[in-house]
């Protein structure tokens, strides 16, 4: 093809294929194109480029519309003849899938309660033993208190002896008689000569004697009084019996005679 003249017979199939679309495209004749290629010859080149790729596009389409039908049409026969080799059908597949879904919801559940079965015993197990240290903390302290009054009630009593003195024969018959660990008088060091049962009898006379008031001895002197005195002191298993069962008697004959004393020297 050259710019200035077309000539349709000396052309290529191809050449004149391009024309041919030309002509249908613009809607012109041959005569047309050849007066459009004279007047103006740049542009006529630059359009017979554009609609060479316009006709190049075109005929690819075309021939992908030609093989559409035979790759999907393949692809079908593919795809049926899978399903007649595979055993389980689509609804098989969601079928097994829906049942392990099931089965791992049911075995997250049955770990979730076993789980919570454990806190809640290991939850009762704490509770009963802060109950039983809350029990055990209640019996000391009820113990203490006990103890805690006896001691008041031993040193009121210690104390009013102190304030009578050594030399009374009350004085050293009752703090023998208040120490609780006292069970046994070695009779080898014995020095008192009347009995604790045998203070009733003592007479009104034995009870005016005046009180000797040349050493006292602060509360926590018991010791050094019964060692004073060669008083052997021994401890038993039977002390703590004998001293619940002594000494209320013993501090109702002692609180007689303190009266009794404090009524003479008043």
């Amino acid at each position: 093809m050259q710019q200035n003249n077309i000539n349709l017979s000396g052309m290529s199939t191809s050449q004149q294929e391009l024309f041919e679309y030309m002509s249908e495209t613009l809607q012109t004749s041959e005569k047309g194109l050849l007066e459009m290629q004279q007047s103006n010859p740049q542009n006529f080149q630059k359009l017979v480029e554009k609609m060479k790729r316009t006709m190049r596009r075109e005929k690819a389409k075309q021939r992908k519309n030609k093989e559409e039908p035979e790759i999907v049409s393949s692809s079908k026969k593919i795809k049926r003849k899978k399903e007649d080799d595979d055993p389980l059908r689509d609804n098989d597949k969601k079928t097994i899938q829906m049942i392990r879904n099931r089965i791992s919801a049911q075995n997250s559940r049955d770990r979730k309660k076993q789980y919570l079965h454990q806190l809640e015993s290991q939850a009762q197990k704490e509770l009963d033993y802060n109950n039983d240290l809350r029990k055990q903390l209640e019996d000391l302290q009820e113990k203490h208190q006990k103890l805690t009054n006896k001691s008041s009630k031993i040193r009121n009593q210690l104390t009013i002896l102190q304030q009578l003195g050594r030399g009374s024969r009350l004085g050293k018959i009752s703090l023998a008689s208040l120490d609780p660990c006292v069970s046994v008088f070695k009779q080898q060091h014995q020095t008192i000569t009347t009995p604790l049962v045998k203070i009733e009898e003592m007479s009104s006379e034995s009870a005016m004697r005046p009180i000797n008031y040349e050493k006292s001895y602060s509360i926590i002197d018991t010791n050094t009084f019964f060692e004073e005195e060669k008083l052997g002191v021994g401890v038993s298993e039977e002390s703590e019996n004998c001293y619940n069962q002594l000494l209320p008697i013993s501090l109702y004959r002692l609180n007689s005679q303190i009266e009794y004393e404090l009524g003479q020297h008043s």
